[in-house]
This record gives C-alpha cells, sequence and structure tokens, in this order.
C-alpha cells in the first residue's frame, strides 16, 4: 500500500526512469506480433507430429496395462497404440443375468481412462485376434478408420489417419510361425501411398539381424524382404539393433544367458519416408515385456535430419 500520493508519484518516476528504450533493444523482448487475418483462415494444415507406439504384449494384462499409462505419461504423448499378441479374458458378466438369463460371462480386453480399443473382426471359435490398437479418447485433431476393406485376419489389420495433413495408413503386424501375415501382405496393393507396416515379423535376415542370428535365416524373410523392395518400402531398423531378449539355458545347461535378436519391423513407403522424423527402439521404457517397444514420429514439418532409411534402390 502507498501511504500517500508522493509515494505513487516516485514510484512511476522510476518506472519510467527504468524502463528500457527503442533503442535499447538487447534488453527487452517485443511482444509477439499477432497472426494476420488472412493467416487465421489459412487452409494449409500446420505443421504437426504423430506419434506410434507399437509393443507386442506378450499376452500379458499387466503388461497391456503398462504400455496404456506409459503411452499417456509420456511427453508428447503417444498418438496411436499398436499391440501384438494382445491379453483376451473374462471382464465382466452379461447383464442380461438380471433378468433371470443364464449367466454368461463377457470377454474382452484392457481398457483404459485415456484410450479407446480398436478390435479387428475376428471369430471367437477360432481364437482371438493377435493384434489390436488404441486410439486416444480426447484428442480431436486426428481421425482413425480401420481398413477392412485393405485386410481383415487376426494377425494384420490396417488403420486410416485423417487430419488436415494427408492421411496415411498403418499396418499393425504380428506374423506367426505358419508366415500368415507376410503372406497376406503381398495380397494388399502395392500402390498404397503414405504406409507404415509395424510389428513384430519373427523373422531374421541380414538386412535387420546379427551375423550371430542369421542361422535362423529363412526363405519366408527372403520373400518379404523381395516383396518390400518391388514395392518401394524402405525398413527404418538399424541392423542388430535388437528388440527382443530372454534370459534362456545355455548351450552347455550349466547356467542361463541373455539372448536377443531383432524381430520388431518398421517399414514405410516411399512417400511416407520423407516424414519419417524418428525412429527409436525404445530400450528405457519399462513395459514389462520380453520385446522392447517400438516409436515412430510421423511429421510433416519437414526434417532436417540427415538419417536417411535403408534404399533398396542401386546405381
Amino acid at each position: 500500500m502507498y501511504r500517500n500520493a508522493n509515494d505513487f508519484d516516485k514510484l512511476l518516476e522510476n518506472l519510467v526512469a527504468f524502463s528500457p528504450k527503442p533503442e535499447d533493444a538487447d534488453l527487452y523482448i517485443p511482444s509477439p506480433v499477432p497472426p494476420s487475418p488472412s493467416s487465421l483462415h489459412s487452409s494449409a494444415p500446420l505443421p504437426t507430429d504423430f506419434v506410434i507406439f507399437s509393443q507386442n504384449a506378450h499376452k500379458r494384462n499387466s503388461t497391456a496395462h503398462a504400455v496404456l499409462n506409459v503411452a499417456s505419461s509420456m511427453r508428447p504423448p503417444a498418438d496411436l497404440v499398436l499391440i501384438q499378441e494382445p491379453w483376451f479374458g473374462k471382464i465382466g458378466v452379461n447383464p442380461g443375468m438380471a433378468q433371470g438369463n443364464p449367466i454368461s460371462d463377457v470377454y474382452g480386453t484392457v481398457s483404459h481412462p485415456d484410450w479407446q480399443a480398436l478390435i479387428p473382426p475376428f471369430d471367437p471359435s477360432l481364437g482371438n485376434p493377435d493384434v489390436l490398437a488404441y486410439v486416444p479418447k480426447n484428442r480431436a485433431n486426428w481421425s482413425f478408420q480401420l481398413r477392412t476393406d485393405l485386410v481383415s485376419a487376426p494377425g494384420l489389420m490396417c488403420i486410416q489417419i485423417d487430419s488436415t495433413s494427408p492421411s496415411f495408413l498403418v499396418f499393425n503386424v504380428y506374423n506367426d510361425v505358419d508366415n500368415t501375415a507376410c503372406n497376406l501382405i503381398s495380397s494388399i496393393p502395392p500402390t498404397l501411398p503414405r504406409s507404415i507396416f509395424i510389428g513384430d515379423f519373427n523373422l531374421h535376415h541380414p538386412l535387420w539381424s546379427r551375423d550371430d542370428n542369421l542361422d535362423k535365416q529363412s526363405d519366408e524373410a527372403d520373400n518379404l524382404v523381395e516383396l518390400m523392395a518391388s514395392n518401394g518400402y524402405n525398413i527404418l531398423n538399424n541392423r542388430g539393433e535388437d528388440t527382443y531378449f530372454v534370459y534362456r539355458r545355455n548351450r552347455y545347461d550349466t547356467g542361463h544367458e541373455l539372448y536377443t535378436s531383432t524381430l520388431d519391423l518398421a517399414w514405410t513407403s516411399a512417400e511416407l519416408s520423407h516424414y519419417i522424423s524418428d525412429f527409436l527402439v525404445a530400450k528405457h521404457l519399462g513395459t514389462m515385456s520380453d520385446h522392447h517397444p517400438l516409436l515412430v514420429t510421423i511429421s510433416y514439418a519437414p526434417s532436417q535430419s540427415t538419417r536417411t532409411a535403408f534404399s533398396f534402390k542401386q546405381d
């Protein structure tokens, strides 16, 4: 409180005396220039990032919960969570039992306050799906559409992502011991623009595996590489960077040893590759799985990075 008018006048004199002058530009930060009316109504899409979080959950309820909690707490948070080998189990009972009907169990997958599950169509009599996805409940800048017209299978699903930026397709892959998902990929139109295949491919090849894993190289892996090459896809993984780990008995059966390999892969079409601003095998994120998460950032702001994905084209 000022005791009298003189105190107030003195304060005002000090403010005037010590306020920076226009010629002292290095002493103050100018106020931001407000956008012009024309820029507020521009039809050009604003640059933005889209973060994909891909994880094999090993059919564990606790792992699925950990993945969704981590995806929400990341900064920035993930925009799409892809799960391979998701947990399915009893989540309740049919409300019809209250009307005297026979009691029946309700089966489903993990729920979360921040995420809505996208489950591909499946026949319960044949087993549960091997892939599913989670989309944010409270983020209006992206819309998601399950593209069952392109593929509908337990181990392969397609999601179209739309916004003011160009739309793109995300394929969630779990390739089983029968190579089912990779066989299905060959039936998908090769001319799809802006698409990415990401997930657990369960294959070994010199393009992504270490030399000590190549004893498991197969014709299926060779066929996948040939298919992706012919369709113009680039692999984002760095050769030899492991995505799977397990402690197992050593060859002499005298103790346990750490075994690692590269099973989780990400492939992008030539058109989408230009917008990949980051790819990371996120070993620092604890998700209670024996697979490390893959994080892919798709940015519609021009990337200045000199990092390039592997290209199959030869001079």
